[in-house]
């Protein structure tokens, strides 16, 4: 497995990757995509705010098989020889020590703990939407839908049995048609 460590050029910010082409592109969707999961990262904020262009500078590269530990112990060090966690835009180090992980994962069940705090509220009203099951037509929390249609009940409907269902339920006492969805 090929690996490289790489540095974006203009900015204190050290990464690795397996796909170096494929990294390029990945950075320039999540950094101008407004609907990507990873554009208000602090490195695409950084970007696009300096109007930089996104090009890689590769600091290391390894053409044997390792393991991902080794890998991230090198990105580690690079990390470290750039000070890129302390003055840079890395938010978070390749690798810690299981010291060092129990302490930071402790820290991070806080933070999460007092964000749910502060969204319960909207968390709860998100979790009361319910919906029909396109399969079976139960009535099902959407955040639970996928783990209902595995359940025995939705699968064991058939085709024949789903048809019935829709036929007896298609039309009020008045013979006014309902929809289901």
């Amino acid at each position: 497995m090929v690996f490289y460590i790489y540095k974006m050029k203009g900015i204190n910010y050290v990464v690795s990757t397996n796909n170096i082409k494929g990294r390029t592109k990945c950075h320039k969707s999540s950094c101008y995509n407004k609907n990507s999961k990873k554009y208000n990262l602090l490195v695409y904020q950084y970007i696009r705010e300096k109007e930089m262009k996104i090009e890689l500078e590769i600091l290391f590269c390894y053409k044997k098989n390792c393991s991902k530990k080794i890998t991230f112990l090198i990105e580690q060090f690079y990390i470290n020889k750039f000070n890129s966690f302390n003055n840079g835009i890395n938010s978070s180090n390749a690798f810690l020590s299981k010291k060092k992980r129990k302490k930071y994962n402790e820290e991070y069940k806080e933070i999460r703990k007092k964000k749910y705090e502060k969204n319960k509220n909207i968390i709860s009203q998100k979790n009361k939407i319910k919906i029909n099951c396109c399969r079976c037509g139960s009535l099902v929390r959407k955040d639970c839908l996928k783990r209902h249609q595995k359940t025995k009940k939705c699968k064991s409907l058939s085709k024949e049995e789903l048809d019935f269902k829709y036929d007896q339920n298609a039309y009020n006492e008045e013979g006014e048609f309902l929809e289901w969805f």
